[in-house]
């Protein structure tokens, strides 16, 4: 029960924007291995909540790393993939942080974030047309989600920046298209 109560410490720790506290209550792992990445997670989060960013990734480095077994678990390990990422990028480390994205199933809970990301990466790096292929990806998925509703106003911009003006038009009419009916 230690770690039930670590968890649930750290989690109200977090919730009042007390997050070096609920990473350091996390910190000596005192529950059953079975939750040991949820304390890696959430440890990282809560640092980089903090603003410690570099110590935030052996965090949710080891939490990558542990076995996952079960779909929970495996969304678990997807979610420190992008938290990762998003860590790594904040860096201004994009291979590391491509490394990570490109990890995270394509068929789970976080694939479209992973995907926004990636485009984003490129995007930032000058690889316009580079986005392209994880936002084209991305455009094809329920636009009820965040993510796709995003790509459908920067991959126009990409076509438009690309001079590619007759897609960028098309892409913009479906973007209006999609937003209406959402």
């Amino acid at each position: 029960i230690a770690g039930d109560y670590q968890l649930l410490y750290a989690t109200v720790l977090m919730a009042l924007e007390q997050n070096l506290q609920a990473a350091r209550v996390l910190e000596p792992w005192q529950g059953a291995p079975a939750l040991v990445a949820y304390a890696d997670y959430n440890r990282g989060i809560a640092l980089v909540r903090a603003g410690q960013h570099e110590q935030a990734l052996p965090a949710l480095q080891q939490a990558v790393a542990r076995p996952a077994k079960g779909e929970e678990l495996l969304a678990l390990r997807d979610k420190a993939r992008l938290s990762l990422g998003y860590a790594w990028a904040r860096e201004e480390d994009y291979r590391q942080a491509r490394k990570q994205l490109e990890k995270v199933r394509v068929e789970g809970p976080f694939s479209n974030r992973a995907l926004l990301a990636l485009g984003w990466i490129a995007q930032k790096q000058g690889q316009g047309e580079a986005a392209l292929v994880p936002w084209t990806e991305l455009r094809g998925r329920s636009a009820t989600d965040p993510a796709v509703l995003e790509t459908l106003l920067v991959v126009p911009a990409v076509h438009r920046d690309l001079d590619a003006l007759q897609t960028a038009t098309r892409d913009y009419e479906d973007a209006v298209d999609t937003y209406t009916r959402e």
